[in-house]
């Protein structure tokens, strides 16, 4: 059976701006590297879906209270191990202020354009990072019926390919539980 790694990630939009918060990694295969903030699924924390996972990853890496309101896509790495698929929300901050730590020391909304320049750079997670603030700025939203979106470090090689089974096997559309994990569906899904 395919071990799959649930992630809840915030897409935030500065409110006034053109700009969206990331976090800078700290750890030493990711040092230096800028993210939406979030991280893995932590049933032993209390998450109970993705959006919770989102949620309290949002205030532990930001000091921010954020609202996940709306799911954007989900992102399947299956070159990594174990396999991730990272649930990106489209969230906003009620309450809180910025607060950087020794696992972040960068906490900031960063320009559109910079996030851009720093692609360029291979400054970023991942490809996800600017996809998903581009399927935010287009109210492009994943729906329950949508497959997800396949992050491969290998362009000439498909999911089936690195995972050795099909896709079919791992996605089913309609699920609302995935691999053990409840993916917390909004009203807006």
């Amino acid at each position: 059976m395919l071990n799959i790694k649930q992630g809840g990630f915030n897409v935030i939009k500065h409110p006034s701006h053109d700009a969206y918060l990331l976090v800078m990694e700290s750890k030493p295969h990711k040092r230096g590297i800028l993210n939406h903030a979030g991280g893995g699924f932590d049933h032993e924390r209390g998450d109970k879906n993705t959006i919770d996972t989102a949620t309290e990853e949002g205030r532990e890496e930001t000091g921010l209270v954020v609202r996940p309101h709306t799911l954007i896509a989900r992102y399947l790495y299956p070159g990594e191990s174990p396999v991730r698929m990272h649930n990106m929300y489209e969230s906003e901050v009620i309450d809180g202020e910025i607060q950087t730590s020794d696992e972040h020391p960068f906490v900031g909304y960063v320009s559109l354009e910079e996030i851009l320049w720093l692609g360029e750079k291979g400054k970023l997670r991942g490809p996800a990072v600017i996809e998903s603030i581009q399927r935010s700025r287009e109210a492009n939203y994943q729906r329950e019926n949508d497959e997800v979106i396949v992050i491969s470090e290998d362009p000439h090689r498909n999911a089936d390919e690195m995972t050795g089974i099909g896709l079919n096997e791992i996605w089913i559309p309609k699920v609302v539980e995935f691999a053990g994990v409840e993916l917390g569906y909004t009203e807006n899904s």
